[in-house]
């Protein structure tokens, strides 16, 4: 699960909530204020490498 720590639109606490309630889930938090990354930002590659390892898993 990705959260970013910063979010304006919903805590990070809320994120960390929801992860802990969800079996095998794992939170990595974004240093971003966005509740979406844009690009540009750091943590907008961040997001896009742990996207492609978590689809990368699926196979």
């Amino acid at each position: 699960m990705l959260h970013s720590r910063d979010d304006q639109r919903i805590d990070a606490s809320v994120g960390a909530r929801l992860a802990a309630s969800m079996p095998n889930a794992v939170l990595q938090t974004l240093a971003s204020k966005s509740h979406l990354p844009h690009p540009g930002e750091p943590a907008f590659a961040v997001m896009t490498k742990e996207i492609e390892r978590f689809v990368a898993e699926l196979d």
